[in-house]
Order: C-alpha cells, then structure tokens, then sequence
C-alpha cells in the first residue's frame, strides 16, 4: 500500500520495495537536483495519511534520508564481558547518548546485540488441562498493562489531567495476572522472564561477543569536525564505572580517512613542486629569477582560497586536487614571459624596455593558453547530472581562480621583478677573495655544471629538434603517415582500458561471505568461524591484520579483516586483500565468495540480470530458468550471495478447507491468528523501566512449538465455544517460497546475480549477453542485463560530450583572438594526439578511467594546446616582420622549444607523485587522474614540436589556395560586369 502512495512524490527517479517476513522497505532515488528536504517532507506526509490503513501488527514505520553526506561517518566495534546481563543497555545509555548530543550528529545506531524482552512462555499441558486459550490468554494479558489518558477533572486547586494507570512496574508482577475464572494465575501455566531473544546469530569482534555502533552525521555538518568530536565523546564515555568492562574499538572514521586523504594529495603536492622548481632552476640557471617564478605557485593557490569562502565552498579532495593540479600549470605563463624577457636581454636591450617588449610579444598567447584551459570547464554546466560534472563543479573554481592569478603573476610581477630585482646580468661582486668570493665561485660553479648538463642533453635534443623540423617540413605526408599511425596504434589500449564507475571510498579491508546449504546447524557455523577467528590471531601479524569482524547464522556468514595503516614497506593492498581471501579455508558444499572495500582496489566481479514482470510465481520461475541457464557460460563461478535473503527456500503451507471451515464456523484469521500465536508468539503491551520500554512476547514453550505434528494438533476456537484441532481445518504441504518479494519502479522484479571468473570477465559477460539474446522468454517477462552498465555509459557520454564542447569552445576563443578559422586548425592536432599517451600509459599500468580520469582528459584538452599556441603564434609575429615561412617555422621551433619543455616538464613534474601514489585503500584513488595528465603531456610535447609546425604549412598553404581561388573568381565576376 505504501509504494503507490509514495510514488507520485515529484522527483522520484527509481523505487525499489522489498517485503519479507517481518519488515519491508521502500528505497526511492530522487533526481540530483531534488530538494531532499522537501522530499523528505513530502514522504512523510504520504505515509502519515496511508498509516491507518496499514495492518495492526506494524509498529514503527521509520522514514531516512541518505546519501554520501549521510552514510555513517564512524563505526566502532564494542566488545563487553560475556558476563553482563544486558550489555546493550549500558553502551546506550552512556555512550549512544552522549553522541547523540554532538552537534552535527544525525543517528546512532547499535547493531549486532539484541535487547532483553519479556518472554511469557506457555505450558501448552497445562494450558489445555486448565482450558485457557492462547487467544484469550493474550487479550486478558493485554488488558491488564496499560496506561490511558482519561479527559480532565475540575478541583479547587485547578484544572488536572487524568490518567488511568495500570501497568507492571516488576516483571515479576506479570506473573500474578488471574487468566480464568477460577482465580488460576498467569505463573502457574506458564513461566515470565525478561531476557535476550533466542539466539539466531552470533556477532564477534576480535574474537569477542560485540556491538557495532554506526553514527550517521547530519547532512550540513562537517565530517572531519563530527569525526573528532565523536572520537573525543567515545575516549571521555570510556571513562565511566559502568562502561569499565567494556572495550571500545574503533572500526572506521570517516574524518581519519579524509585526512588522510588529504595529507596524501598535499605530500604529493608538495614532491610535485620541489620537482617543478628544480626543473625551473635547471632550465633558468638563475636563482633569484627561479625563486620570483616559484612563488607564482603559493600566491596563484592561495588567491582562489577567498574566492572559494565569499562564493561558500570548501576545501574537500576535489578541490584541493584542483589545487594540486595548479601547481605545475601556474608557472607556465611565468615561465614563458620570463624566457621572453631574458631573450630580449640577450639581445642588449635595457631592462624595462625588455621587459615591455618581451611581455608585449608573448601577452595574448599566454592569455589565449590561460583561457583555453578555462573554457574547458564550461560544459559542465551544460552535462547531465553525474560524476563528471560533479568533479567538473567542484574543480572549477579552484583552478579558473588560480590559472587568473597565475595570468595576473606572469605579466605584471614577473616584468617587474625582472627590472627591480633581477637587474643587470653583471656580476656584482668584485672581490675574488672572502667569503664573497667563495660565494662568488660557488655561484660561478653550480651555474657552470648545470650549464654542461643542460647542453648535454636539452641543448643537445633543441639543436636534433631544429634539424628534424627541416627535415620533417621537407618531408610533410611521412609525419602525417607517423601521427596517423599513432593515433591508430591506441585501438589495442582502448579495446583493454575500460571506463568504470568511480564510486570509490572506503576503508582497508576485505569482505568474505559464506553461503551454507540448508542443513547447516548454527552450532556447525560457530565452531568453523572459531576456526576462522583462531587462523586470524595466529596469523594476523604475518598477513598485517588489525582486527576483524566475524558475523554467522545459521543459513550464511561474514567475514570483514581490517588491515593495518598504511606503512612504507608494506606490499600493496590488492596483495594483502587476495593473500587474507586465500588464507580463509573452504568448506565443501559452502560457497564462499569474496570482494575488496569501496576503495582504490574495489572490483565488483558479479554480472546483474533484472527479470520484470506482473506475477511474482512467473518471475521467480523465469529467474530461476534464466539463472540456470547463464550458470553453464564458462567462466560463471556461481550466484552471488549478498548476505540477503532474495532465494526461494522451503515453507510449511498450511491450506485451509473451506468445507470444514463454514462447517465449524472458524474463520480463517482466527486460523491464521493461533497459529501466528502458536509458533512466532504474540506482542502485548510494551513493558517499562525507568531506561526504556521493553518488548513483551508470548508463546508456547519451545517444546510445544517445534514438532510439527505438535502442531496440527492445536486446538482452534469456534464460534460455538468449542475447539477443534487445526489439523482437521488444514492441510499441511512443503512447498517452496519466496523469501522476498521485490518491485522496481512499480514492476515486479526479481534478480540474477553472478560471480564471474575475474581475470576472464570480458569474455564471459559478452557469452553471457549472446546466451540472452538467445533465450526465449515467457510471455509478459522481461530481462534487463545493463541497468548497471548504463551508469557508465552515461558517464562515457558526458566525458564524450565535454570533450566534444571543450574543444569547439578551445577553436572559437582561438579564432577570435587570432582573428582567422583556418590558423586555429594547426594547434588542433595536439588534442587527439595527447589521448595517445593517455591510453597507452593507462594500458601500461594497468589503470582503468574513471571520473576523475575522465575529468583529467577533459582538462588535458585545454592544456595541450597551450604549447602549440605559444608555438603558432611566435610563427605569426614571425612572419609579419617578413621572416619566409619554413625558416619562421624552424626559428619558432628553436626558440620556442626550451619554455615548451620547461612547461612541459613542470606539468608532468607536478603530477608525477600524484600519478604514482601507492594505493592503499583509503580514499579516493588518485593515481588515474595523474597518469592520465601526465601520459597525456608527455605525448602531445613530442608530437606537437613536430605535427603542429607542419599542419601549420599544410592549413597556411589551404588559406592561400583559397585567397587565390576567392581573387580568380572576383576576377570573373568583374571582368563579367
């Protein structure tokens, strides 16, 4: 009843509803532009008003919001003397509490220890023998708990509410309730304790009886904030007398791994800055000129830090990624003006006119390269909502505010500081004797062995490079065979480098489930996870385990290890995660089945299959069929189990005569009531204490209640007064059942799920979508096997899209600044040619692009074409001081090719240590982002210094055949006149 009401909600982009026995739920996923708080308010007043009409028996219905601000922030581990009569009471009382107050601090919850209740357990013998009924033994026991407000009295004193007052205040007051006639009291057919349910699972932490708590943070508030204050909350609680037998470890703190997330893209930030100013100080060889230089990197990042707080961001991993990214790209007009400046010096002009002058030549090229890497952002206001521009929004501002700042450094302070504190070339000390002139031969000596090392090798390749553009401008079609070949060449890598989902976050561990056949007794499950907990503790040092968290019934079980922090010398997480998976034993006739964390080295293996529908029997049958037909594709390893009950399983049906139904005058929901009370029991009243309320259940003994026969025999109530046994109402059959009904988007569903063969998992599923092709489907079912690859198509489609407007936008800016169509088509090349380092240098490592991947390829296209910008325009100015066209080419290409590999070079070098970061679980990974970036500079460098310079003859020889072909035709046209 409840999904129809709540799926007019507007917004709504998909509901999924799953009832079993005991609970339902009902998960909507609203569009990202939502408000979820008036979402949220719309949910609740639609089911306030379906809520009378639900059945009697449903006690709460809890309405939550979640999303990635809403997932927990912390989960501890609590583990507690077995001893301890109610051990959850004491945790929330002084810890669950005390968190609950933190500002910030949404839900607590305690999971894995189930609350004492009160059991009134009936001697079905005595029971019969004293001819009480379950049925009035249940409404009797209600009525005499209760409390009632009662209306209002008028007195002397004034007006005061009235309240009629009959509850229990001791358990042991229950057991004094007179269920007949005859004065026969409650205690003396059946026994009353409060205690925990009948045990079902067992929850260990560390080898121990646990609880996990899980506190979910308010949307608004800060998670690093939160995180401290609930670990400061849980040290200050710790200290109690009450809580002195308990132990409370830590689990997973969300603000621990965003810190650290943090303190790993600022340590890789500032390796990539040491690197770019050393490759500054060995392409300058001055050091007051590097230093000037290299404070464009503080002053660019911090000038976008009030832009980000007037404009209401914060520093988050994105961001600041953006940030890092800036540190290589800020000095790239800096170094530019400054190689200018330093020519002109050369050439014997004074310092300001240098300055003026060399700041002039090269001022629109480094703005047309600055706002070429700007312009690349703004598709992101024009894509779907997904991950791309969900990094695209929040890398924005960082990095448009810094490369501005980075523009305002390059061509305001560096010219000044080039006339102010550079000064003249001349060496101003004049002693050769003291401490000044060993400064003076020190100085003399470092600038002397950079000096050979770079002619050595960049002196060496500028003087091959200006000999091979000769030969290439001679030789114009065999480049473009080369760069045809190149870009081919990327097919092999694309075919093997994949676009993922990057939802990727989480903790160091690893997930290992165990499914048992049905036979499987809980106590068989305990002593082979004891095995399990003792294999860790002995071997937990050598396999770098901090703890782990064991979970079991009686129908499947769960293992998580937690690793150790990240440590220097520790192997790779992906080794650490398979070496604990293989080192857990198997068991025959249980599956077993594992997967890493939501984190850098997380793969799901599985395959998904929805099976839609309007019959939940012809779905389930459907599903069945579909499943046992895909489980004999080679490479399927079995069906996956998700700990959660979606299999059919064995049930008792009871089938019920109606002849002898209308015969004995029984209804058939006083059928189903006595048999409800006779095996689940029946709740009654809520008991209170002065902590909490406390659920009260009654029921047979469990003697009475396991035999099946026992049950048939039950005696059911008539109308007449009398009783009949059950089995004389009902038939008693095994059939199979459902252990779940579901529903998507108001269809009825049911899903396939299988664990496939990782290594060959390419291969299997395109077999597994042949064998769907081919399979013949019942009338009224259908299958979708790419719900889940869908969200990575549509990723792909933004990426493409945004590429796509990057570069329309990049050719528009460059046309308007130079003032031509065809000119800008020469600096195009370097975009497609930067994608053949990016995917052979993923291919080469293994990497896979994901969102931020994608974002890096969408960022590279702005920055590739900046080299080329600087290079076609030093051609163009060139040209009109009526240099010929190849000997400007090559003289562009001379001069302009140390500050094309010094930007380079600081490019890569500032995104090498992110490229190159160890994965370790945490956080998000980083390392396709950065390698991405740096294959994508390292190849569009060395094709451009060569493909551009000849695309430039090939478009220059166009624009002239057209001017020529356009002056013929007016030629005609006027001698026609």
């Amino acid at each position: 009843m409840a999904p129809p009401a709540v799926a007019t909600t507007p917004g709504i982009d998909e509901i999924t509803s799953i009832s079993s026995a005991g609970n339902a739920r009902i998960m909507m996923t609203f569009e990202s532009e939502t408000d979820m708080d008036v979402a949220y308010r719309e949910i609740r007043d639609r089911v306030a008003r379906v809520r009378p009409d639900l059945p009697d028996d449903v006690k709460q219905v809890n309405i939550r919001k979640e999303s990635g601000a809403n997932l927990p922030v912390a989960f501890y581990g609590i583990i507690w003397d077995e001893q301890i009569a109610d051990p959850a009471a004491l945790i929330e009382r002084h810890l669950a509490r005390r968190i609950e107050r933190i500002d910030g601090v949404g839900v607590v919850n305690l999971w894995g220890n189930a609350k004492p209740e009160v059991f009134i357990e009936v001697d079905r013998a005595l029971a019969d023998a004293a001819g009480v009924k379950m049925v009035d033994l249940v409404q009797s026991l209600s009525a005499a708990n209760f409390t009632m407000a009662s209306g209002t009295v008028l007195d002397q004193d004034g007006k005061y509410l009235l309240r009629s007052l009959a509850a229990f205040e001791q358990v042991d007051a229950m057991s004094e309730v007179v269920v007949s006639p005859s004065g026969l009291r409650l205690r003396e057919i059946a026994s009353v304790e409060m205690r925990p349910p009948d045990r079902e699972r067992y929850d260990r932490y560390n080898g121990h009886p646990s609880l996990v708590m899980a506190v979910v943070k308010e949307s608004q508030a800060n998670t690093v904030e939160v995180s401290d204050a609930i670990k400061a909350a849980v040290e200050e609680a710790q200290l109690h007398p009450d809580l002195k037998q308990f132990t409370v470890e830590k689990i997973f703190i969300q603000g621990d791994t965003i810190r650290y997330s943090l303190d790993q893209v600022i340590t890789s930030g500032q390796q990539g800055g040491l690197l770019a100013i050393f490759v500054l100080m060995f392409f300058l060889r001055r050091l007051r000129l590097t230093l000037i230089i290299s404070l464009a990197i503080p002053l660019s990042l911090f000038l976008s830090l009030p832009v980000m707080y007037f404009s209401g961001q914060t520093i988050n991993m994105v961001s600041l990624i953006g940030l890092m990214i800036c540190i290589g790209l800020v000095v790239d007009n800096s170094v530019v003006v400054a190689e200018n400046i330093g020519r002109f010096r050369r050439r014997g002009l004074g310092p300001y006119a240098a300055a003026l002058q060399g700041t002039g030549e090269v001022a629109l090229a480094i703005t047309l390269a600055t706002m070429t890497t700007i312009v690349v952002f703004l598709p992101a206001a024009l894509l779907s909502e997904g991950p791309t521009q969900f990094f695209m929004v929040r890398m924005v501002t960082p990095v448009c505010v810094s490369l501005v700042a980075s523009l305002f450094v390059a061509v305001v302070l560096v010219p000044l500081a080039s006339v102010t504190a550079l000064g003249d070339d001349t060496p101003r000390i004049r002693r050769r004797d003291g401490v000044m002139g060993l400064l003076h031969r020190a100085d003399t000596l470092w600038k002397a062995v950079l000096e050979r090392a770079y002619e050595a090798t960049f002196g060496n390749i500028n003087r091959a490079y200006a000999r091979l553009l000769k030969r290439a401008l001679s030789r114009r079609m065999d480049v473009v065979m080369v760069s045809l070949f190149a870009l081919a060449s990327t097919v092999v890598p694309a075919m093997n480098v994949k676009c993922v989902n990057g939802d990727s976050f989480g903790t160091r561990r690893v997930t290992v489930r165990y499914g048992m056949p049905s036979d499987a007794t809980l106590e068989e499950a305990r002593v082979f996870f004891a095995g399990i907990e003792q294999l860790l503790e002995d071997e937990g040092d050598e396999l770098y385990v901090q703890g782990q968290y064991i979970g079991f019934s009686a129908d499947r079980g769960e293992v998580q290890v937690f690793f150790d922090d990240a440590q220097p010398n520790q192997p790779s997480f992906d080794d650490m995660a398979k070496a604990v998976v293989e080192r857990l034993p198997d068991r025959p006739g249980w599956r077993k089945t594992s997967q890493l964390a939501q984190s850098d080295g997380a793969r799901d293996d599985s395959f998904r299959v929805a099976v839609y529908g309007s019959d939940h029997d012809q779905v389930q049958r459907a599903r069945d069929d579909l499943e046992s037909a895909l489980l004999r594709v080679d490479g399927v390893l079995g069906v996956h189990d998700n700990g959660t009950e979606d299999r059919s399983r064995d049930e008792l049906s009871l089938n019920l005569s109606r002849d002898m139904s209308e015969r004995f005058g029984v209804p058939a929901t006083v059928v189903a009531n006595t048999v409800a009370y006779t095996i689940r029991g029946a709740p009654l009243p809520r008991f209170h204490t002065d902590e909490r309320e406390v659920d009260v259940r009654i029921r047979y003994r469990k003697a009475d209640r396991e035999d099946v026969r026992e049950l048939m025999t039950f005696p059911v109530p008539t109308q007449s007064g009398g009783t009949v046994p059950l089995q004389v109402l009902a038939d008693r059959n095994i059939t199979k059942g459902d252990a779940s009904l579901q529903r998507f988007n108001k269809r009825v569903s049911a899903l396939v799920r299988l664990d496939l063969e990782p290594d060959d998992r390419p291969a299997t599923v395109a077999q597994l979508r042949k064998v769907m092709r081919a399979y013949q489907l019942p009338e009224g079912i259908t299958f979708d096997a790419d719900h889940e690859s869908r969200r990575v198509d549509e990723m792909q489609d933004d990426l493409s899209g945004a590429l796509a407007l990057g570069t329309i936008f990049i050719l528009l800016l460059m046309g308007f600044l130079f003032e031509s169509f065809v000119l800008p088509l020469s600096v195009l090349p370097s975009i497609p040619l930067s994608f053949v380092g990016v995917y052979w240098f993923l291919y080469a490592t293994g990497e896979n692009i994901d969102a931020l991947a994608g974002i890096g390829m969408v960022l590279l296209i702005g920055v590739v074409v900046n080299n080329a910008i600087v290079l076609v325009d030093f051609i163009n100015g060139s040209r009109a001081q009526g240099m010929e066209r190849t000997e400007a080419v090559v003289q562009a290409g001379l001069l302009r090719f140390r500050p094309i590999m010094m930007t380079a070079l600081t490019t890569v070098g500032g995104m090498l240590p992110l490229a190159f970061s160890e994965p370790t679980g945490e956080g998000i990974p980083y390392g396709p982002f950065g390698k991405t970036l740096v294959g994508g500079m390292i190849t569009s460098t060395v094709l451009t210094l060569l493909v551009v310079p000849v695309m430039y003859t090939f478009l220059d020889d166009l624009r002239h055949a057209g001017l020529g072909w356009w002056g013929r035709l007016r030629a005609i046209v006027t001698r026609k006149r």
